[in-house]
């Protein structure tokens, strides 16, 4: 279980409705502060590097903005992130298309070759799915464990963290924080079973 910048998944409906204006800036800057990270990831992950990432994260927002009045929340008819993939999809294909075409240099023969042009190293469909779906997750459970920690004693979600998330030997985390291997192992069992339950239910609100 390792953590990642945390930022929230489940898009409230109520939030897909009042970025339809525009001049709503708040409501948008909410939905960016939600998503972006997400985006910025899905295109690194697909071997965009940074400069190039964030050109996919800027057109994805200017393409939601642009077509966020023609989405209907329907979760019996599609849900809002599998919207979102494909216009990131779409996005990232772009800025592969957008590189120019290279010549390879004369060889002894006098002739020239071609490398394989670029729109054929553009990530398939299937493993920009699967890229997305793994960020997607793998973000679902950071939020998980920010609002859990936020029930449990600092000093429990320290044991767990320190032994579950950092790995440090039993001995060391006992040591640092005063306590008995068993309340460290109690930690790790109770957190680890609210985190599971918290995931399950944030699953079930995203759009």
């Amino acid at each position: 279980m390792k953590l990642r910048p945390q930022f929230s998944i489940p898009t409230r409906p109520s939030l897909l409705y009042r970025i339809r204006n525009p001049e709503n800036h708040a409501s948008w800057q909410d939905f960016y502060d939600t998503y972006w990270r997400l985006v910025y990831a899905v295109a690194r992950q697909a071997g965009l590097p940074h400069t190039e990432a964030q050109d996919v994260v800027q057109e994805t927002f200017r393409r939601v903005a642009k077509n966020i009045a023609k989405f209907r929340y329907d979760p019996s008819v599609g849900f809002f992130k599998n919207w979102l993939l494909k216009i990131v999809g779409w996005r990232i294909k772009d800025q592969f298309r957008k590189r120019p075409k290279l010549c390879e240099p004369l060889d002894r023969n006098g002739s020239t070759g071609r490398q394989t042009p670029t729109a054929e190293q553009v990530p398939d469909p299937h493993v920009l799915e699967d890229l997305y779906e793994e960020e997607w997750k793998r973000n679902l459970l950071d939020e998980a464990l920010k609002r859990v920690k936020s029930q449990v004693k600092p000093k429990q979600y320290q044991a767990f963290s320190l032994y579950v998330i950092k790995a440090l030997p039993m001995k060391e985390i006992t040591s640092l924080l005063g306590i008995t291997p068993n309340q460290v192992s109690l930690a790790k069992l109770r957190i680890t079973r609210l985190v599971v339950q918290e995931a399950k239910r944030l699953e079930r609100e995203i759009l």
